[in-house]
C-alpha cells in the first residue's frame, strides 16, 4: 500500500518539499507530480530554487544538495511542463483511450 498523499494546504509554503510524493514509479512522472491538483487548485511544490536541488537529492538523482542559481527555477518548470505536454500526447496513451 502506498503511503498518503499529503494535503496541500491552502496558503503558500516557504517550501513545497513536504508535498512531494513518489507515486510515478519513475523520476520523471514524479517529477510531473511536483506540480499538484491542476485541475483544481494547481499548486507548485518547487517553490524556491533549493527546492530543485532538495528535490533531485530526494528523487536519487544527485547524492547531496548543491546551490541553484534562481533561473533554474523557471527552467526547472519548464522542463516539467515540457514532460508533462508529451505524456499527454503519447502514442501509448492514445491507444488505451481508444480501447
Amino acid at each position: 500500500m502506498s503511503p498518503p498523499i499529503p494535503e496541500v494546504p491552502d496558503r503558500p509554503s516557504p517550501s513545497g518539499a513536504p508535498y512531494w510524493y513518489w507515486l510515478g514509479g519513475r523520476p520523471a512522472l514524479d517529477f510531473v507530480n511536483t506540480r499538484r491538483e491542476r485541475w483544481r487548485r494547481d499548486v507548485d511544490c518547487l517553490v524556491t530554487p533549493e527546492d530543485v536541488g532538495e528535490w533531485l537529492v530526494a528523487a536519487g538523482l544527485l547524492p547531496a544538495p548543491m546551490p541553484v542559481p534562481a533561473p533554474v527555477l523557471a527552467e526547472a518548470r519548464e522542463l516539467r511542463e515540457a514532460i508533462d505536454a508529451r505524456g499527454r500526447r503519447s502514442p501509448a496513451r492514445r491507444r488505451t483511450r481508444q480501447r
